[in-house]
């Protein structure tokens, strides 16, 4: 009786968020400050978008394939450094939080 139960539950939650989805389906999306875009905005703001990474990409690849060096690839590249130690300053920051959380709990208890 349960697994009877459990399943018609199932199905009934399948139609019905299938039938709420089909129902956004034809909604506008919200653009900037509180615009509503339709189908078309949407996919000619896409395809900009698209258009740009593409562009990005192809000036680095063109900048690698030109490379002559492991120096001169690393200059197609210019944020990398920067990420990484970005990366290690939060997790060094991350992990003194946590010491001075865990010296402030243990302080608490004597």
């Amino acid at each position: 009786m349960n697994i009877k139960y459990f399943l018609m539950t199932a199905a009934i939650v399948v139609a019905t968020s299938s039938a709420a989805m089909a129902a956004d389906a034809g909604k506008p999306m919200m653009g900037g400050k509180g615009k509503e875009m339709t189908f078309e905005e949407r996919k000619a703001k896409t395809l900009e978008h698209m258009g740009k990474r593409i562009a990005a990409m192809q000036k680095k690849q063109a900048c690698v394939q030109a490379a002559a060096t492991q120096e001169a690839m690393k200059a197609c590249f210019p944020n990398m450094g920067k990420r990484g130690e970005n990366m290690k300053k939060g997790m060094k920051d991350k992990q003194q939080k946590m010491q001075e959380n865990k010296g402030d709990a243990a302080g608490s208890g004597q």
